[in-house]
Formats: C-alpha cells, structure tokens, sequence
C-alpha cells in the first residue's frame, strides 16, 4: 500500500501528464483496443492513480457504473466527424481520455 506522501506524488506525476489531444492524435490507441473514455464529472487523474495502482476493485466499480468504458465503433465514428479533443493521460497500456467540456 502506498503511502499519502507517494499518492500525492503520483497525483502531481500523472496531473503533469495529462494534455489536450485531438481525436486524430487518439486514432492509433483506438485501433490498438487502449482507449478508455472516462465520463464527464468523473476525476481523470484520479481514474488514472486506479490503473497505476491497479486497483482492479475501483476500476470494476467504475466500468459498472458507466463512469469508465471502451470506445466503441460508433463513439470512434461520432468523435472522428465532430473533431472533437479531449484530455489524455498514458497509464500504460492504456490512454484515458475525457472530452473538453
């Protein structure tokens, strides 16, 4: 278990991370199954500390609850034609994306 020194370590670590990125930026990852779009409202960072540490439980729970999923096909599609742009961060293998609001 990690200590509260080490969490806000990892807190600042993937908040430096994080940036803006372009759907056409996004387009690999989709391809390789590793994008994962976590739901407005939902913390970005904190969702990443989940993978980082695998907190396996936490990240069931949000997949369950829809705060966490896959991009589908149809999403690809619709964020492909919209041009939309989203905040990323790499927790590898994954890349967890939240559109801009």
């Amino acid at each position: 278990m990690m200590n509260k020194d080490s969490d806000t370590e990892l807190f600042e670590k993937l908040n430096r991370e994080t940036a803006k990125i372009d759907w056409k930026g996004l387009e690999p990852h989709y391809a390789m199954g590793s994008l994962v779009v976590v739901s407005p409202g939902t913390d970005l960072v904190q969702v990443a500390i989940h993978f980082a540490k695998d907190n396996a439980k936490e990240i069931q729970a949000l997949l369950e609850s829809g705060q966490l999923e896959r991009v589908q096909e149809g999403q690809a599609e619709e964020y492909g034609r919209a041009e939309e742009s989203f905040w990323a961060v790499v927790v590898a293998p994954w890349v967890l994306i939240q559109a801009v609001e």
